[in-house]
């Protein structure tokens, strides 16, 4: 099954199958790449920087305001985000989850999205902003690294419309794909690779939106011969 990826300083936030949609990148964003040697290593890529991708969403009014909009009406957190088949918590850890999930605020939660992005699902801290990979909470009772987990293990979640309608990758209190790039853009740097990733579908002849570039790639490979 081919898929389209797109990534935000190298965290995937949204994997489509049997097709894509461009959604906020544009042709002008294609290339072509090939990080090793060899036709099996080429990358037909959208790519853009987290600066660039930031002033697109809040074009279209995606930004800090809506996405605290989306966190508020999130409901039953506490539901969502602790009845994980994953845990085995014992009374005072379940304790102590229930209370990180339900009391931490939004500015919680992005620092437990930075310190997600240093678990191995992610791998990819260093587009994480310093402030974000050492985040400590104002409340002392809200353990950032029990809602890590949280965000992290986004596998154990159904998708289901009242919980992860469009963002399909990770665990975070808000509703749409949008406001969920509008968090991970919160903690990488302006320079962060935002990608979308059409690689299986252009080589599985799924699409034909990098034709052009493909066929000026070729005739200039025979013009340097």
């Amino acid at each position: 099954m081919s898929t389209a990826i797109i990534s935000i300083g190298g965290a995937i936030v949204s994997v489509m199958d049997h097709g894509y949609r461009r959604w906020f990148f544009n042709r002008n964003d294609r290339v072509i790449r090939n990080p090793c040697s060899g036709q099996e290593n080429i990358e037909y890529l959208y790519v853009t920087t987290a600066e660039e991708l930031r002033d697109r969403l809040d074009t279209f009014g995606y930004n800090r305001r809506s996405l605290e909009g989306e966190f508020r009406q999130y409901e039953n957190k506490v539901e969502h985000f602790t009845n994980l088949p994953y845990l085995c918590d014992n009374p005072k850890e379940a304790f102590n989850r229930a209370h990180s999930v339900e009391f931490a605020t939004i500015d919680d939660w992005l620092g437990a999205l930075g310190a997600a992005r240093a678990k191995s699902i992610y791998d990819c801290d260093q587009y994480t902003l310093p402030r974000f990979q050492k985040y400590e909470s104002s409340d002392p009772f809200v353990d950032i690294e029990l809602l890590s987990e949280c965000v992290t293990n986004y596998d154990h979640f159904d998708d289901s419309p009242s919980m992860l309608p469009t963002h399909n990758r990770t665990g975070f209190p808000c509703a749409s794909l949008e406001c969920m790039a509008v968090a991970m853009l919160e903690v990488v740097s302006d320079n962060a690779e935002c990608i979308l990733n059409v690689t299986e579908l252009v080589k599985g002849g799924d699409v034909y939106c990098f034709d052009d570039l493909i066929a000026a790639r070729s005739e200039h490979a025979l013009a340097s011969r």
